[in-house]
């Protein structure tokens, strides 16, 4: 196949082509031909070829483009007609087979989730590991009070580890566990749980799982808040540039805790933003040391006309005055941006961000305290991001349940497809984890799993008792 110089006379400009699809607004449900389908296909292949920055990572770990858009060509040309909703459910299957949380689709504005991370979700049953004694059942479900005291024999037949999730321990010289499965089912399957109880006999149940309740839930929260005692726990709902001030009192939050000894960032809920607030964050609470990241990014037409059009559509869903100012702002910067790199005909290229020092309190000292964060699976993006560089100082500890997985490929950008307007976003940066600890699809594993809300300074205590017993 072929790439945007075979599609619209009008559309020769590589500057220009894409920003006239990415105003046209969303039209009810209707039919187009196959000739116009193959088109919405062959700008589809110009932004990912040309403005997705995990188009050639993928391609060198063995994804193959070519038999994608040739499936998809395929596949288009076997009907001659097509519905909005049956090229949009033909875009979510083929989207869904490319490893990357954040490539997706908005259809009447609203997110069509294309792929389904794993999740781990509990029995309800907990048990501990003592040197030289089997896993035994310290906690479970109440019709089977029988099995407390007794050794757990398997999980579906199996003495597997996979169905072991460490939790912060209560008990000195002991490691406990929650019993459980990695799924991507919304409803999975129940496990069979066999024990071996305290009177030497064998029993054996179907138990159904649930999702931890450590997940937040239900509308969003304030974006910021900080609590002083016992000990400074932040709470910061988004990195969102919209919160602008909020976020400022968020970075300015770290200067007022460097000096204690235990920090707790609550991070859930934090679906992501801008990843800057997490970098200057943690390198003011740590005294502008940096462990060193780095992020990639790639700069074509294709990705600032992208960031064009997503900031045309954030302005026009700005709720306030102050929101359209900001919204304006970045806007009309995305424009410059793109009218320089018109003018210099500015190839495409990579630019490499390094962390650098930032400017910090004077007289101040490093953070030689403990940094406790707090996740569930809706932490995304550049939440994920605030884990990664977190997770590279020694002081850092994460709880919780594992992460949204959609930090490797980030800073999207937003196209539209001419013939369907629907709305396709893509990631512009790369970001390299160096700890190795991030796993797409996965996220971040959290070093200490919680099955539900317990009081923070319960696990700090806890976790304090338990290096004291290293």
């Amino acid at each position: 196949m072929t790439t945007h110089s075979t599609w619209g006379a009008a559309e020769d400009n590589p500057y220009r082509d894409l920003l006239s699809a990415g105003e046209k607004s969303i039209r009810n449900s209707y039919s187009l031909d196959r000739t116009k389908i193959l088109q919405d296909l062959l700008v589809l292949e110009r932004i990912l070829t040309e403005g997705y920055s995990g188009y050639d990572a993928l391609q060198s770990e063995g994804f193959d483009w070519p038999a994608f858009f040739q499936g998809m060509a395929s596949d288009i040309s076997s009907q001659e007609k097509w519905r909005q909703r049956e090229f949009l459910d033909l875009l979510r299957e083929y989207i869904g087979r490319v490893p990357d949380l954040h490539l997706g689709l908005f259809f009447h504005n609203q997110w069509i989730p294309c792929h389904h991370p794993d999740r781990v979700f509990f029995t309800g049953i907990k048990v501990r590991k003592e040197p030289g004694l089997p896993l035994r059942i310290i906690d479970g479900p109440r019709n089977h009070s029988d099995a407390i005291g007794g050794d757990l024999v398997g999980i579906d037949g199996e003495a597997s580890k996979e169905y072991l999730f460490e939790t912060v321990p209560e008990k000195p010289e002991a490691r406990d566990y929650f019993l459980g499965k990695w799924s991507h089912q919304e409803k999975p399957d129940s496990v069979h749980i066999t024990v071996e109880t305290k009177e030497g006999n064998q029993v054996g149940w179907e138990q159904t799982l649930h999702s931890p309740k450590v997940r937040l839930s239900g509308s969003m929260r304030r974006p910021f808040r900080m609590i002083q005692t016992p000990f400074p726990k932040i709470e910061i709902r988004t990195f969102s540039t919209l919160v602008g001030l909020d976020l400022k009192r968020f970075l300015d939050s770290a200067d007022r805790a460097r000096e204690r000894e235990w920090v707790v960032v609550d991070l859930r809920g934090n679906p992501g933003g801008s990843d800057h607030y997490a970098r200057e964050w943690l390198l003011r609470l740590h005294g502008g040391n940096s462990p060193g990241w780095k992020v990639s990014e790639l700069i074509s037409p294709v990705t600032l006309q992208g960031n064009v059009i997503l900031h045309r559509w954030l302005f026009s869903r700005a709720r306030s005055e102050a929101e359209r100012e900001q919204s304006g702002g970045r806007l009309a910067f995305a424009l410059e941006e793109l009218e320089k790199a018109e003018n210099q005909q500015m190839p495409t290229q990579w630019k490499t961000h390094d962390a650098a020092p930032v400017e910090i309190l004077p007289n101040s000292s490093p953070f030689d305290g403990k940094l406790l964060i707090l996740v569930d699976s809706n932490t995304g993006s550049s939440a994920e991001t605030f884990v990664l560089m977190a997770k590279q100082y020694s002081q850092a500890i994460v709880v919780g349940e594992n992460t949204r997985g959609m930090a490797r490929f980030g800073e999207i950008k937003l196209y539209s497809l001419p013939n369907s307007t629907i709305r396709i976003q893509a990631g512009s940066k790369i970001f390299h984890d160096p700890t190795g600890l991030f796993t797409e699809g996965r996220g971040f594993v959290p070093d200490y799993w919680l099955e539900g809300s317990e009081p923070i300074s319960e696990i700090v205590e806890r976790l304090e008792l338990t290096a004291s017993g290293d």
